[in-house]
Parts: C-alpha cells; sequence; structure tokens
C-alpha cells in the first residue's frame, strides 16, 4: 500500500487518517495527492482484501473512499 507524507504545516486535528480504496492507479494517485494537501495521512490500496487487512490493523483510520466496481469484489 502506499501512504501520503503528510503536510506538517496543518493543524493536528487534521491529521486523521484516510483510506483509500480503487483498483485503478490513477485515482488513487489523486486521492492521495489532494487529501494529503488538506493534512489528512492517507493509506491507498487497490483491493478489497488489502482493505479489510488494513481496517483490521489500524484502528485511527476515521473514512474510507472506495470504488463501488471493483474486480473480485462482493
Amino acid at each position: 500500500f502506499q501512504k501520503a507524507a503528510v503536510n506538517q504545516n496543518q493543524d493536528v486535528r487534521y491529521k486523521s487518517k484516510v483510506l483509500i480504496v480503487d483498483d485503478e492507479s490513477f485515482f488513487r494517485q489523486i486521492f492521495l495527492r489532494k487529501l494529503g494537501r488538506f493534512g489528512y495521512e492517507v493509506i491507498s490500496v487497490k483491493g478489497v482484501a488489502e482493505a479489510l487487512d488494513v481496517l483490521d490493523n489500524d484502528p485511527e483510520i476515521v473514512a474510507l473512499f472506495t470504488d463501488l466496481r471493483m474486480p473480485q469484489s462482493t
């Protein structure tokens, strides 16, 4: 998975963790850059299995953005 760099100039309240799930790299990169600029710590994965693993192991995730039509998702 990928993580965006957190903008250190942002207020601490904006450093929440967000999980992005999309099978297309293009969209993951857009979210990484845009949300990272606002001070969010962004974790990006390309599939459902990876997303479930991250969610199981990271209780600090406060939001999830996902592609609704991904291969191999049920």
